[in-house]
């Protein structure tokens, strides 16, 4: 199911998933990816448009998400 999931989030943006956690229990997991962009609002697209993909899908429950903005100058 998650790699259903996770190949679907990347045939539609690019962007790879990665598993960093919870595969001990065959119920949970967690789940990240980290973008790179100059532009804020492009990177916040990208956020949506995975979001929008994990809440398309009957088999999963997203139960915390945190994001983070680490911005160069």
């Amino acid at each position: 199911m998650l790699r259903g999931l996770k190949n679907s989030v990347f045939s539609r943006t690019g962007i790879r998933i990665a598993e960093l956690g919870g595969t001990d229990k065959w119920n949970f997991s967690s789940l990240g990816f980290a973008v790179v962009s100059s532009k804020e609002g492009e990177i916040k697209k990208w956020i949506d448009d995975i979001l929008r993909i994990f809440n398309e899908s009957n088999e999963i429950e997203i139960i915390n998400k945190g994001v983070d903005y680490l911005k160069y100058e």
